[in-house]
This record gives structure tokens, sequence and C-alpha cells, in this order.
């Protein structure tokens, strides 16, 4: 499983229910801003999360993680459409 010394060990299923939350997070992100998302998804997903045995801190810090990486994601990349305005950068 793993080699040499180690103090701590973390295993992660490949196809966990938190991969999916994960795709689901980026994906609808790619799409849509970080301030609408956060109040429509998180009282539907966190006591999902609470249930699979996740801390609400941890999950509020991969939600916020996972929907900043959207952010700068194509399609749509708003973060780097608002960067290159005062870049005065073409899009090509």
């Amino acid at each position: 499983m793993f080699s040499g010394d180690a103090d701590c060990v973390i295993v992660i299923p490949a196809a966990s229910g938190n991969s999916i939350v994960i795709l689901l997070l980026l994906g609808l992100s790619m799409l849509m801003d970080m301030g609408v998302l956060i109040p429509i998804l998180a009282p539907i997903l966190l006591p999902i999360a609470k249930t699979a045995g996740m801390d609400p801190v941890q999950f509020s810090i991969v939600m916020r993680v996972n929907l900043g990486i959207g952010l700068v994601t194509p399609p749509v990349g708003i973060s780097l459409i608002v960067l290159r305005a005062p870049l005065k950068r073409d899009a090509h």
C-alpha cells in the first residue's frame, strides 16, 4: 500500500460519495457564481455531509475551494475575465 516509514496513512476510496459531491461542485461552479451557489447548495449538501461523517468545517472548506477552482475554469472562467480588464490583455 505504501513504502517507507509513515506516522499516518490516509486511504481514500476511488469512488466515494465525497468525490461525487466534489465533481458536482466543480461542474456547477463552472457555470454559476460562488455567491449564488453557497446559499443554494449548503443547506442541501451539509446534512448529507454530516450523515457521511464529514465535519461541517471540513465540508465548508472543501466546498469553498472547489467553488473557487470552478471560477477560474472554462467555459465561463469569470475570475479570468475580471482579471483581464486591469491587465488590458486580449482574450486570445
